[in-house]
């Protein structure tokens, strides 16, 4: 169809180097693939993409050792393209826990996603990753069923509940416990709930930020203190076209 328009896509070739998840694993029939890309009108190899999401140990030094081990053979199936006189312009490589890994790399692309807005997920499971979070969610007391109980308008339609609880770390009150969480709820219990009114607002750092931002429609910016754009969630409203 591109030849037929006179146009050329470029065009990745998705490596498995180890999650299983998708890709083709990095041998005999990676390299038929790629030369069939070199070889179809309308289409140009532009290189590898490899994310090795199974590289997820917390320290830092395991986790370099397995995404660097896991490599080998990616490297290898590069060496051996070149060779036969194909380019492999770029390797696209790993997400954010294994972005310490990869930019050590100058011929590695780097691809992080969630250290953009980071979660509490991610910030207990990797502490050498030292991102600060960007997104926040807002929520308010709507009511207070026990003397040491708030009830808040935080339920799994407004957070990823694809985690255990917790799924939302609150930033006050800080001895703030999780007992419910339902379609429309979220209710706490807290020695502090006598400081807060029905009405009150509540901030809280999502346990998994990327599924819980596409939950909503816009994000409000705040600069010094004050909302001054609203950005649309293109991923809550996307439409496969292809």
């Amino acid at each position: 169809a591109f030849a037929a328009g006179g146009e050329t896509i470029e065009v990745l070739l998705d490596i498995d180097n180890g999650m299983h998840r998708s890709g083709i694993a990095p041998g005999e029939k990676a390299a038929e693939v790629y030369r069939l890309l070199a070889d179809l009108p309308g289409l140009k190899p532009g290189g590898f993409h490899v994310y090795d999401g199974h590289a997820r140990e917390a320290d830092l030094q395991e986790r370099i050792k397995h995404a660097e081990a896991d490599f080998v053979p990616v490297e290898q199936l590069r060496s051996r393209l070149e060779a036969a006189g194909l380019i492999v312009p770029r390797i696209v490589a790993g997400g954010t826990p294994t972005f310490p890994v990869h930019a050590r790399h100058a011929d590695r692309e780097c691809s992080p996603g969630t250290c953009v807005f980071w979660d509490e997920n991610y910030a207990g499971k990797f502490p050498d990753l030292e991102f600060l979070p960007a997104a926040l969610l807002l929520t308010r007391v709507i009511s207070k069923p026990g003397d040491n109980r708030l009830c808040l308008d935080l339920g799994y339609k407004a957070i990823s509940p694809d985690n255990p609880e917790p799924r939302v770390v609150l930033l006050e009150p800080s001895d703030a416990k999780q007992v419910v969480h339902s379609e429309e709820h979220l209710a706490v219990e807290t020695s502090h709930a006598a400081e807060y009114a029905v009405g009150d607002a509540l901030y809280g750092v999502p346990y998994h930020v990327c599924p819980t931002v596409a939950l909503h429609r816009e994000a409000v910016i705040i600069e010094n203190g004050r909302a001054t754009q609203r950005w649309k969630v293109a991923a809550r409203d996307r439409m496969l076209t292809v």
